[in-house]
């Protein structure tokens, strides 16, 4: 076994009752990386039973509320329960003083925290060693394009970075597609096999939900950052379509890898 994946959330951006935002952790041997920290993160992980402290480095892949706005809570947690080890964030390169200035908002200063944060900047494209057995490479989406187009002066100081991110556990290959804009989004990483496909289902419909099966034909998809509205129009639509080889992942699932 190269590790496993395991789901502290699925929801999407809209609060539903028992359901939290999009997270998992890969787990390997050598240790666990918790992707996404959105809102309410710290209770999520309670939720699964899983303790803050369990959790070696993060990843977030753009700065929407539901991916990175618990990061703060979390590793207040983290300072709570004594933690002693260094922890690391990985951000895009351009977000990483903003991540360092909501942590220092949030009082969450290194000397008084009794631990180091070492944030981390990667670059589209720029393969990232975690662990020995994990790295994981981000791919620039699209999903923050919107922003850019709906003025004539972005704002200097904010980054416009989302990212897909495929993740490598010894010989096996899990992507990752972050949110997203469009069905070519979804295909960032179809130039490789992919063992198992982490695919958003709020902002792409069933159609491209298919289309992506067929082109970059994943070993197994899962969806993620559904909600029970988008679940009925997904699930109809392939029910029609016949398509089978789609899950829905839930809350507190594992698969191993």
């Amino acid at each position: 076994m190269n590790g496993a994946l395991t789901f502290v959330g699925t929801a999407s951006a809209l609060v539903e009752p028992g359901r939290f935002h999009t997270s998992f952790l890969v787990e390997t041997r050598e240790g666990t990386l918790l992707v996404e920290a959105g809102d309410g993160a710290a209770r999520a992980l309670n939720r699964q039973g899983r303790a803050p402290n369990e959790i070696d480095a993060i990843a977030i892949s753009h700065h929407h509320a539901d991916h990175s706005g618990g990061l703060t809570a979390l590793v207040n947690q983290m300072s709570m329960a004594d933690r002693a080890t260094p922890l690391s964030v990985y951000t895009h390169e351009e977000d990483v003083g903003a991540v360092h200035d909501s942590l220092r908002r949030s009082y969450m200063l290194e000397e008084s925290l009794g631990f180091e944060i070492e944030v981390v900047g990667f670059r589209h494209d720029a393969l990232v060693r975690v662990f020995d057995g994990l790295s994981f490479t981000p791919r620039r989406s699209s999903h923050l394009d919107r922003y850019l187009r709906a003025t004539d002066e972005p704002h200097g100081d904010i980054s416009y970075h989302a990212a897909s991110f495929r993740f490598a556990l010894g010989d096996r290959n899990v992507v990752y597609t972050g949110d997203v804009a469009s069905r070519e989004d979804l295909l960032l990483f179809a130039d490789a096999p992919i063992d198992a496909m982490i695919c958003e289902a709020a902002h792409v419909g069933a159609a491209d939900i298919i289309a992506t099966l067929a082109e970059a034909r994943p070993g197994r998809l899962l969806l993620v950052h559904w909600s029970l509205a988008d679940r009925r129009e997904v699930l109809g639509r392939l029910l029609d379509e016949n398509v089978p080889a789609v899950e829905f992942a839930a809350d507190g699932q594992t698969i191993f890898l």
